[in-house]
């Protein structure tokens, strides 16, 4: 007669821990990892003149936006060169106090410090911006969540170095502000490490529909020129949705 043969308590538990161990470990699906459909990431980066981390810094902006451009993921990189005119990138006065402006509100609302290499992932997350591993981290993980506010724009010339940008935004929104920079390859650089240079910035009240006048410096070439659009909560910074486009 044939016995039954039970195993010890001891030896079921102890399988029952390595498959829990095995599921554990095993590959996060596909899907756990993709981009949520309205998700953006805007990554924008505060450099100075006479900074000695800020050329990784710009390194790094630069690989994150190539490896999203080539994943044809939504990530919008922006470098605000808080400079001195007429040196290096050449930041007009104007410009430079609407840079620093943006830079002071940032420490205000986050408490944090000012510094340089500075890199702030959708308005909420600051770090220093050279360290690749937050800035991964941080990219990533707003990748996953939903933006409530969709935009579309189309950014045409007009006389007078100026660009008119048309915005529509559909979604939720109620107190929030659009801002539109124009971004270029860095021209002082005869290699530049990516083209996210702040060459305009305007900021506005979102609305559904809106028309914003860029005026832009007769150095700059829009040839090799985008239009980055995205919108922030107007309290809190915390953005809310972007696009980009060319000039055309």
């Amino acid at each position: 007669m044939l016995r039954d043969h039970i195993l010890p308590a001891s030896v079921v538990g102890f399988l029952l821990l390595f498959g829990l161990l095995i599921l554990a470990t095993r590959p996060a699906p596909p899907e756990a990892n993709a981009v949520q459909s309205t998700a953006v990431a805007v990554v924008e980066l505060f450099t100075s003149e006479s900074c000695l981390t800020c050329p990784p810094a710009d390194s790094l902006l630069g690989r994150i936006q190539r490896e999203a451009q080539s994943h044809g993921r939504p990530v919008y990189t922006l470098d605000f060169h808080i400079g001195h005119p007429g040196t290096g990138h050449d930041v007009p006065r104007a410009l430079l106090d609407v840079f620093t402006q943006r830079h002071r509100r940032y420490a205000q609302s986050l408490g944090s410090h000012i510094y340089s290499p500075q890199m702030i992932v959708n308005g909420t997350d600051v770090f220093v911006g050279s360290d690749e591993f937050h800035a991964r981290r941080s990219v990533g993980r707003v990748l996953r969540q939903h933006a409530p506010v969709r935009l579309h724009a189309h950014a045409t010339p007009r006389p007078g170095g100026r660009i008119a940008v048309d915005v529509r935004a559909t979604g939720t929104f109620t107190d929030a502000v659009l801002n539109i920079a124009l971004v270029t390859p860095d021209t002082a650089d005869p290699n530049p490490v990516h083209d996210g240079l702040v060459r305009a910035f305007v900021s506005h009240p979102l609305e559904a529909e809106i028309v914003v006048d860029l005026t832009i410096s007769p150095l700059v070439d829009i040839s090799t020129a985008r239009v980055i659009s995205f919108a922030q909560d107007a309290k809190t910074l915390a953005v809310l949705g972007a696009t980009e486009a060319n000039i055309e």
